[in-house]
């Protein structure tokens, strides 16, 4: 960690961020509830993402380019995926100018994991990439003096962010302690990380300690358990979120960043979300919220004793998870269940999601050689092809198809069989048999008679007939009697 002397007590920047480039793996992901999977580079290992539930809080929203989240720390610059009007004009608390271009990478890599933009094939997926960002610039290289980190929180909170992340620390001051708590108290919330130093001593990051209504942020592992290096204590820090998170450079490339930047990040983009579905939360209810719903860790030392969960905290604020509809197609016939929508054309196993309310219209279509047998489920009965339902809860419908039957009747004049088809015919004989089966019939006389020729669906004087059962048939077979052959002289 580097310092330098600034006006009065140094600040010391805790939560560097390593950014390692790397390769991709490929993603895998099962919903037991409705999920946002996002084709970005950076989803390629999800873990952390999935550890706080955001794919199913991305199902409730995006975010919203209403709610601003100001990044106070090295700058920003535009990247492939978050470029404006999403990322604003912001400050350089340093100078005083408009340039907030970021030489050391930390504040870029924050404003992609709070802001990037999903789904469209670059970087990594923000936690509220459709949120605004602010980014205002305090640090030169990662490191930076108090002064320059008040003025730029008091300039922050004169220009009306929702949100202010705070990837960062310092030791002791005065207008540092008076900047955040003015921002506090114009109803802004303040999402702080706790620290690098694997320190549970409050002293060790003044601005978390010293500010005890901001939101204080730790660092888990994959297994939710505090990171060695994260600095800890029921007494001071709040929350935990992941430790390690996708980031991306100045150039969109993917790598990992470690540190309660990150997890901090993690926090301040799902304030965003919650303060899109509900903009009417104050940041009190706010972190009430997140600390009541996280997934609890026992024994891991922040206040509420849980690592983030953003799915559960929109459910608190009013989100209702959208009901699963599963359709299953069984029978030895063949069809479809529609509901008329591009979603489901169910010839197998499908699954949707529908809000509590919808009205869901099944329709069982079956195909050609098939009938529409029946339904069983959830309230769906009978034989009837059309079902109508209004969601409540999970439904779960099976359609049942089966072959199309044809009756296939065969007459016979003389004295012969009739084989095929798994029929062998005295004078009449019928079978039920599959629309669409192909059958060879077979007439065979019996001494003393000849076949004599088909009629009926069959025709001519072969005694082999094909038929494709496509509806109900009947054949008719005449055989007659074979003339004596007559010896004339000469022949003996």
């Amino acid at each position: 960690m580097r310092r330098r002397a600034g006006k009065g007590a140094l600040a010391s920047f805790l939560s560097a961020c390593l950014l390692v480039i790397s390769g991709t793996a490929a993603a895998a992901t099962s919903a037991a509830k409705p999920e946002v999977v996002p084709n970005d580079p950076g989803y390629a290992n999800p873990q952390s993402y999935q550890q706080v539930d955001l794919p199913a809080a991305w199902y409730a929203t995006l975010g919203s380019s209403a709610v601003t989240v100001a990044v106070v720390d090295g700058g920003a610059v535009q990247l492939p995926d978050l470029a404006s009007p999403r990322l604003l004009a912001g400050y350089n608390a340093i100078d005083g100018s408009s340039n907030v271009a970021d030489e050391f990478g930390h504040g870029i890599g924050i404003t992609a994991t709070i802001g990037a933009g999903i789904n469209d094939g670059l970087g990594v997926p923000g936690v509220c990439p459709q949120c605004s960002i602010l980014p205002v610039k305090v640090t030169t290289n990662n490191v930076g003096t108090n002064d320059v980190l008040a003025r730029g929180i008091n300039w922050t909170t004169a220009h009306g962010p929702q949100i202010i992340n705070l990837s960062l620390g310092y030791n002791t001051d005065p207008s540092v302690d008076e900047a955040a708590t003015a921002a506090l108290n114009s109803g802004i919330t303040v999402v702080i990380g706790a620290g690098n130093r694997g320190s549970s001593d409050p002293s060790a990051n003044r601005l978390a300690s010293d500010s005890p209504h901001a939101i204080r942020v730790a660092g888990v592992d994959a297994n939710n358990q505090l990171d060695s290096h994260s600095d800890y204590g029921a007494s001071w820090v709040d929350i935990a979120a992941p430790w390690c998170n996708p980031v991306e450079d100045s150039q969109g490339r993917v790598g990992a960043g470690c540190g309660t930047s990150g997890a901090t990040a993690v926090v301040s983009g799902t304030v965003g979300l919650l303060k899109s579905f509900r903009p009417s939360l104050t940041s009190a209810e706010i972190k009430s919220i997140l600390m009541s719903t996280g997934t609890k860790v026992p024994g891991l030392a922040v206040a509420c004793g849980c690592v983030l969960n953003a799915y559960q905290a929109l459910i608190a604020v009013g989100y209702v998870p959208p009901k699963q509809i599963a359709v299953s197609v069984i029978g030895d016939g063949s069809g479809t269940v529609q509901d008329g929508t591009p979603n489901m054309d169910c010839d197998d196993h499908c699954v949707e999601w529908l809000p509590v309310g919808s009205q869901l219209t099944l329709t069982a279509k079956p195909e050609k050689w098939s009938v529409f047998a029946g339904w069983s489920g959830y309230g769906c009965s009978g034989t009837n092809p059309v079902c109508a339902l209004t969601v409540s809860g999970d439904i779960s419908v099976t359609a049942s198809f089966a072959p199309r039957m044809v009756s296939l009747s065969v007459h016979k004049r003389g004295l012969g069989t009739i084989t095929g088809g798994g029929i062998k015919c005295g004078r009449r004989c019928a079978a039920k048999l599959a629309a669409g089966t192909e059958i060879a019939l077979k007439a065979q006389a019996r001494p003393g008679w000849k076949f004599a020729g088909w009629s009926g669906a069959c025709r001519g004087r072969k005694p082999v007939c094909r038929l494709a059962l496509a509806k109900n048939v009947v054949v008719e077979a005449a055989f007659s009697k074979s003339k004596p052959r007559t010896l004339t002289r000469g022949s003996w």
